[in-house]
C-alpha cells in the first residue's frame, strides 16, 4: 500500500484560487486535487486563522469562507504546530 503525499499549501494558493476568474487555474486545480483524494492537505489553527482573516479581508463572502472552512474541518488533517516551531523565510 502506497501512502498519500502530506502537503501544507501557503495561504496565498487557497487566496489565488478563491480570486481566480479561470476554472482550470493552477491553484484551482491543486485544491481540486486535494477534494479528489490526491494528497492530505495538514493544516493548523494558526494556518486556518489566516486564511480566514485573507479570505474576508479580500471580499470572499463570508458564506463562502464558512462553507470551505468546514470543508476544510472534515477533509483535512489538522496537527498541532509546536511554539517557536514556525520558520519564516527571508528571500
Amino acid at each position: 500500500m502506497t501512502e498519500r503525499l502530506r502537503a501544507v499549501l501557503d495561504t496565498n494558493v487557497f487566496l489565488s484560487a478563491f480570486l481566480s476568474r479561470s476554472p482550470s487555474s493552477p491553484t484551482r486545480e491543486i485544491l481540486q486535487r486535494w477534494q479528489a483524494g490526491e494528497f492530505v492537505l495538514l493544516v493548523s489553527d494558526a494556518l486556518v486563522d489566516e486564511l480566514a482573516e485573507k479570505l474576508l479581508e479580500n471580499e470572499i463572502h463570508p458564506v463562502r469562507v464558512t462553507e470551505f472552512l468546514t470543508l476544510l474541518a472534515g477533509l483535512a488533517e489538522w496537527v498541532s504546530v509546536p511554539e517557536g516551531a514556525v520558520l519564516s523565510c527571508d528571500l
